[in-house]
């Protein structure tokens, strides 16, 4: 046994280490398998091979029984029986025992977590696999939700068409995903319920659910955004013709406004002509603001560098659309013409109602014997006071029929006003 004694202290010493290296590497693993980072199921599936092979024999019975065993003979080579021990021996004998009873008592220790993470491993390996499959459906929602949010300006028809087709071949993707996505929300949900459920999984489960919400309310964003700008596309083109009915109506009834110089026939061609210009305008003015509406919604998704090119249909509409401001003002111009034209005739009428009387009463005065010369005079003074009062009247009622009559300051259906109208003030 002395002769050996060396050969047996190294051995011991030997698998003194190697127990230590394997508790060491036990917690090592022990720490990665329950560590709260996220692995890719390739890498867990090396951390649990490892796990696994170094628990096949995690009591370590047999290591432990002969270490003690050993010890006791070592502490006894140099004598027979406890008794007989040197004190020298007996330290060394108490140390190495306190060492292995410290190795056991940590052995001891790691029993629970070691047996924690057993139960934990397999479901880990399941999380981290989930957390794998996920990133190919992750990867083609990423990208069909950019193709949603990306900046497109289709600046017509065509470009807006060909813009909601690519929209619905991005929803189909979309559509395509459900099924595995389903499958992985399920699948994920009861992974979740576990009780031993990492930390990461429901982080993994709530991105998922999130970016599958999230691109769809993009994609579907987009594609009633391109439906809406198509929809204001067609309306835009059939209303954009379609405001120059009522617009070329107007330039026509426009050239054949006139003043009309008997108020009764002014005032009834006036009125007609009103309600027809303001038909022709509420139509106008009703498809104008359907024009600028669709305008507004194209032009938003076309771009502000489109603007100038797209709003000289816009231009050109407007500069047309001032036949409305010009009926507007002629038929007021009108109005107030057959206003005058009434006052300046009931005028003329108040003055004739009295001239008739008065001329018969001056001829009565000058023809009467009956008249004394004192009543005669008395007359004439009356006579002469009525004609004075009314006096004032006549100059601005002359002025007043020139303005009237003046067909030289009348556009644009002056010439259609001849000499025939004048008779009537004379």
């Amino acid at each position: 046994w002395q002769e050996n004694y060396g050969f047996v202290k190294e051995v011991y010493d030997f698998r003194c280490s190697k127990y230590l290296e394997w508790m060491d590497n036990i917690e090592a693993i022990i720490g990665k398998v329950m560590a709260n980072t996220q692995y890719t199921a390739k890498e867990f599936k090396i951390i649990k091979d490892t796990f696994t092979s170094l628990c096949r024999d995690l009591d370590k019975e047999g290591t432990k029984s002969w270490l003690d065993m050993m010890l006791e003979k070592l502490s006894a080579h140099s004598s027979e029986g406890e008794e007989n021990l040197s004190g020298r021996d007996k330290a060394v004998k108490a140390q190495e025992k306190k060492k292995l009873e410290a190795m056991i008592e940590r052995h001891t220790g790691l029993m629970g977590p070691t047996m924690e993470a057993q139960s934990k491993v397999d479901h880990y390996s399941e999380c981290y696999a989930f957390g794998d499959d996920i990133h190919p459906v992750m990867k083609v929602l990423n990208e069909q939700r950019h193709l949603s949010c990306k900046e497109i300006h289709p600046h017509n028809m065509d470009m807006c068409e060909e813009q909601i087709d690519k929209q619905e071949k991005v929803l189909r993707t979309i559509e395509n995903q459900a099924p595995i996505y389903n499958e992985l929300m399920r699948r994920g949900l009861k992974l979740k319920a576990n009780p031993n459920a990492p930390s990461f999984l429901e982080r993994e489960i709530k991105k998922l659910e999130e970016t599958w919400k999230d691109t769809n309310e993009k994609a579907q964003e987009r594609i009633n955004l391109l439906n809406d700008a198509f929809k204001d596309w067609e309306i835009y083109e059939q209303q954009r013709q379609a405001i120059y009915t009522p617009i070329e109506a107007l330039e026509e009834q426009y050239k054949t406004y006139k003043r009309i110089y008997d108020p009764k026939k002014g005032t009834d061609w006036l009125e007609r002509k009103k309600k027809k210009a303001e038909e022709f305008k509420k139509t106008g003015l009703e498809i104008y603001d359907i024009i600028k509406k669709s305008f507004t919604t194209i032009i938003t998704l076309a771009g502000d560098d489109k603007r100038e090119f797209m709003e000289k249909d816009i231009i050109e509409i407007d500069e047309r659309r001032t036949i409305f401001e010009k009926v507007d003002k002629m038929l007021a111009e009108l109005t107030e013409f057959n206003q005058k034209l009434h006052k300046f005739v009931n005028t003329l009428a108040e003055l004739r109602a009295w001239m008739m009387p008065a001329c018969e009463k001056l001829n009565f005065i000058t023809t009467s014997t009956d008249l004394s010369p004192e009543d005669r005079v008395k007359e004439i003074f009356d006579l002469q006071g009525q004609v004075n009062e009314r006096l004032p009247l006549l100059e601005p009622l002359e002025a007043e029929a020139h303005a009237l009559l003046d067909r030289g300051v009348w556009t644009p259906a002056a010439a259609a006003l001849g000499p025939r109208n004048t008779h009537q003030f004379r």
